[in-house]
């Protein structure tokens, strides 16, 4: 075989690799000549590299420096990589190669992984390797392959992990699908969104084409997948201090989607627009099946002649070239959903313009962005005026016309009578002037038909030019008076928590009531107008919590909307779901569900399951499921809700975030805390991030927080983060807010847990007072704050206040929420328990056989609230003598905790409370130090570990363990050091009593 010299081997490989297969001969043939060896060995190097690229290919005449020609892989079927075991070759390509693999832990799924082959980790190709990885790395994005994991061979060689894209190019999917215009312009709209985001994490992916964009489904639903940002450049910061400059004579990208200034090879001035040059080819693509210069044409050409035509010819519209295809314009046109005539037709005008306006040489014409392309893409679906577009009068008047079909078609049925008739009596007149004297009157008729022609000529066009004139006059106003909506609708919105951040409201405030106040009065006559006011009015007073003031908007909006536009218009659909929102902050349950149920039915029949209205309204039937305690039917929707969103919005879109919120309340109420702390901690986090410290979301995430550890006996975490919430919100939202008042009845819910009830009654007298006139005396706000103050005068044995506060509350839980209701559920149980505390068994014991059963049925038996329960009856029991119908109950109690012990997830508090309930059990025979020494030592472990503040607690039980259990020397010293971490070591007595217990049960042993 002769040498050939290695750019030339290069440059064949190149002009090869990017022909289609069909070509491949006939190109080599012109470029080798007589040279068979050569020949084949691009042939060879090409079949090695058919699969597909693994990262860019620098081609170009000039030598490549560090570059290998293709190396083969040696991955195998089978191979640990990290901890991806590789399962299929997925492509193979110049310097590497992608498998797909299965992910082992810490979870199971298909990935891929893509490698850099052997004799291929050069220097170059590492820096174009971690520029693909660091670039995926930035960014998160629905319609961007993700990146999940990098590292290195045990050969040294880089490899990263994707997820795995299952999907075919856009441009295949839709001929196969035979998408029409519109579907196709949809689909790319999203590919802009994606490319945007690249862009505002300082990326430019440099070869977007169809390769490029996968197209898989979702539930059958097609969503594009940008992939390889391989040859991405850094606009704001270096990917990697391996990032080379792009060698002289050295391309990157694929030349039928090349920018003229990457056709340039300097390499050094390339910005987001080339990336929007590249969009225009694929749009053109998609539009007429071919690009603007064929990829045949180009390798045709020559390296230099291929070049300048990408920098200085200038294309064919998008129209003009589908004329030029021939027959297989007929078949373009079939896989689009039309025929070619109509084809044309479509192509013709805006989206002739929005293509050519990509497709500039000079890119200070083209688009500024792709979010640019994407809203012009909108505004001609939407048949507006596009930007790209000649701001003729006469384009604006057709546009007008389109959107306003129905009232442009009545006039011109009206003008089409009138000339009908005018034509029949000209006609008839004819007739009859042409019987009564031929030729004479034929010429006066002629002549005078000319002349009212050439009126009506002038007439005709003098009316088109006042058409124009008031088209466009319209079209002034229109916009005026939209604008003008806007600006009132905003400066109303920026009352509400979310706008005003903490910010003085007064004055807005007071713009705020005046509106309330004139559409009360009713100086709106518009029912429209009125309606879209009393929808923002009564918004910003939902917001606000001052529901009796919404109440007097949202449901006046609805109706209205309802009754002029009907139930399925976008407006009428935009308020109903605030109508069900009202009812349910006001508890009113059953109006709420019947106006939620209505709301979903119709989003879902107009607007389609994935819609993000849908998707809102099914948040919040589960916020109404939740507080109605139907777990069963909230739990299945909230997860559905939460995958959805997931997949069609993102991962930390605000709407996603409330679904994870919700989800995590779900399984608080429930009990289940180990699902629901790691839930809130991750929405709590990406809630800071996204919507700020201040925003009403973020504080009730923050409060949420807090309700768990509250509920977990963590107080010292619980604490700091209730006085956060209650000071931000009582700045941001005011003192009287229904947010506002349930932080303040949390935070002296825990001041009471801990005994602090100086601290604890001023809070919850405040708030109980501002909600029985907030929210009314019914509201389960009002009962939630009613039974903790009488929760607190129980513990403080004040009874003849506690009783009558826990009896109301039962009365008002009952009527309002029915019998089986958690906060009903609850309520007994508060009540058998002050019976308890009062001596009153029998009392109590009735209070807790009748809830028992309701709360293993409802509730299960691992909530804490049937555990409450059945410990109160056991001890009425006791009380009471009957043994042998308490001893069961402590059984099952013991068992239940100690099953949570044993758990995966048990923490050290669980571990720490069963070892004490096991050293301290009431009942002798169910005590057992040995196991609660072991729980006791497990959990000592685990809170030194994380360098937990209770330590000194587990200690204190180790203690008692080890005393129990014989080890009374050792007791001591875990005593002593217990008080020393006690944060005030003089508070508890009772453990310098076990202290000294220990040390004097040593001594006598001693002695």
């Amino acid at each position: 075989m002769s040498e050939h010299p290695h750019a030339e081997i290069r440059r064949l490989f190149d002009l090869a690799i990017e022909a289609p297969s069909s070509d491949r001969e006939r190109l080599l043939d012109r470029e080798c000549g007589a040279d068979a060896p050569l020949k084949d060995r691009v042939l060879a190097m090409v079949a090695a590299a058919e699969a597909g690229d693994f990262l860019s290919r620098p081609t170009g005449d000039g030598p490549a420096a560090d570059a290998t020609i293709v190396a083969p892989s040696h991955e195998r079927p089978g191979q640990m990589i990290g901890r991806y075991k590789l399962l299929e070759l997925l492509g193979e390509g110049g310097f590497g190669s992608v498998w797909m693999a299965e992910q082992r832990e810490p979870v199971k799924r298909r990935v891929a992984v893509k490698v850099i082959k052997l004799g291929m980790d050069t220097r170059q190709v590492i820096a174009r390797f971690e520029a693909e990885r660091q670039a995926l790395a930035l960014m998160d994005h629905p319609n961007i392959a993700r990146v999940l994991d990098a590292g290195a061979t045990e050969a040294g060689r880089p490899y990263f992990v994707m997820e795995y894209i299952k999907g075919v190019p856009i441009v295949g999917y839709c001929d196969t699908e035979k998408l029409d215009t519109g579907a196709r312009l949809e689909l790319f709209t999203r590919v802009c969104h994606a490319i945007q985001h690249a862009h505002q994490k300082g990326i430019i992916h440099r070869d977007i084409k169809p390769s490029n964009v996968l197209i898989t489904l979702h539930d059958g639903v097609p969503v594009p997948k940008v992939i390889d940002f391989g040859i991405a450049k850094a606009t704001n910061r270096e990917l990697t201090d391996k990032t080379l400059f792009t060698e002289h004579r050295q391309i990157i990208g694929t030349p039928a989607y090349m920018s003229p200034e990457q056709a340039e090879m300097s390499g050094l001035d390339i910005d987001t627009r080339s990336d929007i040059y590249s969009l225009g080819v694929l749009l053109y693509e998609l539009l007429t099946g071919t690009t603007p210069f064929a990829t045949e044409e180009l390798m045709s050409k020559g390296f230099a002649e291929m070049m300048r035509i990408i920098r200085e010819v200038e294309p064919h519209k998008p129209s003009t070239r589908l004329s030029s295809l021939g027959d297989s314009a007929t078949r373009t046109a079939q896989q689009r959903h039309t025929d070619a005539k109509k084809l044309g037709l479509i192509l013709r005008g805006d989206l002739d313009w929005i293509v050519m306006k990509c497709l500039e040489k000079d890119r200070q014409r083209r688009y500024e962005t792709a979010n640019g392309l994407a809203a012009d893409i909108a505004r001609h679906l939407a048949d507006e005026p596009v930007d790209a577009g000649p701001p003729s009068a006469g384009y604006k008047l057709r546009k007008f016309v389109r959107r306003n079909r129905g009232q442009v078609v009545g006039a011109s049925v009206v003008a089409a009578i009138l000339v009908l008739a005018s034509g029949i009596s000209v006609a008839f007149g004819v007739l009859a002037t042409q019987a009564r004297d031929a030729m004479n009157e034929a010429r006066t008729d002629l002549r005078e038909a000319l002349d009212s022609e050439r009126e009506a000529r002038t007439t005709a066009e003098a009316n088109e030019q006042k058409a124009v004139e008031e088209a466009e006059r319209a079209e002034r106003e229109l916009a005026r008076a939209t604008e003008i909506k806007r600006l009132i609708t905003e400066m109303l919105q920026s009352v509400s928590p979310e706008e005003a951040q903490g910010a003085d409201i007064t004055l807005l405030r007071g713009i705020l009531d005046d509106a309330a106040e004139r559409l009360a009065a009713g100086e709106i006559a518009d029912e429209l107008i009125a309606a879209e006011l009393h929808h923002v009015v009564g918004n910003v007073y939902l917001s606000l919590g001052l529901y009796p003031e919404a109440e007097e908007h949202i449901p006046v909006a609805a109706e209205i909307r309802r009754r002029i536009l009907g139930e399925e218009h976008p407006d009428t659909l935009a308020t109903m779901p605030n109508v069900a929102t009202l009812y349910l902050d006001q508890g009113r349950f059953a109006d709420a569900e019947a106006m939620h149920s209505q709301t979903l039915e119709v989003q879902r029949r107009v607007l389609g399951g994935e819609h993000p209205d849908t998707l809102a309204s099914m948040n919040n039937l589960v916020n109404l499921y939740k507080a109605q305690g139907r777990y069963a039917e909230a739990e299945p929707l909230a997860l559905e809700t939460l995958e959805i969103k997931r997949r069609v919005l993102g991962q930390e879109h605000p709407e996603t975030l409330a679904s994870m919120n919700n989800l995590a309340t779900l399984y608080l109420d429930q009990g289940r805390y180990a699902e629901a702390q790691p839930l809130f901690q991750q929405t709590l986090e990406a809630m800071r991030r996204v919507l700020g410290e201040k925003h009403p979301n973020t504080l009730m995430s923050v409060h949420n927080l807090a309700l768990l550890y509250g509920r977990q006996g963590r107080y010292a975490d619980a604490e700091p983060l209730a006085l956060e919430t209650l000071e931000i919100t009582r700045r941001v939202l005011g003192e009287e807010h229904p947010d506002t008042l349930a932080s303040m009845n949390y935070l002296a819910l825990l001041y009471r847990v801990q005994g602090r009830y100086a601290e604890a009654e001023p809070l919850l007298a405040q708030a109980l007072e501002f909600q029985r006139r907030v929210l009314g005396q019914e509201h389960p706000h009002t009962l939630v704050s009613m039974g903790n103050l009488a929760l607190l005068y129980r513990d403080q044995r004040r009874y003849a206040e506690a009783e009558p506060l826990h009896a109301r509350v039962l009365e008002l839980h009952r009527r309002v929420l029915g019998e089986e209701h958690v906060s009903t559920l609850g309520s007994i149980t508060n009540l058998g328990n002050l019976y308890n505390s009062m001596g009153r068994y029998e009392d109590a014991a009735g209070m807790f056989e009748q809830s028992l059963p309701i709360k293993r049925r409802v509730l299960g038996m691992q909530h804490p609230y049937t555990a409450i329960a059945m410990r109160g009856l056991a001890t009425a029991y006791d009380h009471l003598d009957r043994h042998d119908e308490a001893l069961p109950l402590w059984s099952e109690l013991l068992n239940l905790q100690l099953a949570r012990a044993e758990s995966p997830e048990a923490d050290a508090s669980t571990l720490n409370a069963a070892a004490w309930t096991l050293l301290t059990h009431d009942i002798e025979q169910l005590r057992d130090p040995r196991r609660a020494l072991a729980y006791a030592e497990r959990a000592c472990a685990m809170e030194e570990a994380a360098d937990g503040a209770n330590l000194w607690a587990c200690l204190d039980t180790l203690a008692l363990a080890q005393h129990a259990t014989g080890d009374t020397a050792a007791a001591i010293a875990t005593q002593r050091r217990a008080i020393a971490l006690m944060p005030t070591p003089d508070a508890d007595q009772e453990m310098h009593d076990r202290l000294a217990e220990y040390e004097a049960a040593l001594q006598a042993t001693s002695g």
